[in-house]
């Protein structure tokens, strides 16, 4: 019985550091170091410094791995800005928490729709005439 116990706890310990290790609970992209340090913000050159220090950490192009589901914290960007940048007195720092809550939160964007052009002849083309 306690074997099983044991055993268990080994199961639950390793799933929660591979959970951990995967960046679910902490920083692991440029937006989440956004979300993490830029709140609270007083001043337009924190901000700025902010910004840099997440950019030098995260140089990647900054791909976006959207949140979504049961684990995501916010079901929209809207509630997630509100929250966090309430307390934000900079506009670079308010600016920075809305565009990486946007990214992070809010569905993508639909697929651009080709442009058709009609021709004199009666033929619609996606070259223009």
């Amino acid at each position: 019985m306690k074997a099983n116990k044991r055993l268990g706890s080994l199961c639950a310990l390793m799933l929660c550091a591979s959970v951990a290790h995967a960046g679910l609970f902490g920083q692991g992209d440029f937006y989440s170091c956004i979300l993490d340090s830029m709140p609270g913000v007083a001043n337009d050159i924190a901000a700025a410094m902010i910004f840099a220090d997440c950019n030098r950490r995260y140089p990647e192009p900054h791909r976006v791995e959207r949140r979504s589901g049961i684990f995501a914290r916010y079901t929209l960007g809207e509630a997630c800005v509100t929250d966090r940048a309430r307390s934000t007195a900079s506009f670079i720092g308010a600016a920075s928490i809305d565009t990486a809550c946007r990214a992070l939160y809010d569905p993508p964007p639909p697929p651009p729709r080709p442009t058709l052009y009609k021709c004199s002849n009666g033929f619609i083309s996606p070259w223009p005439c």
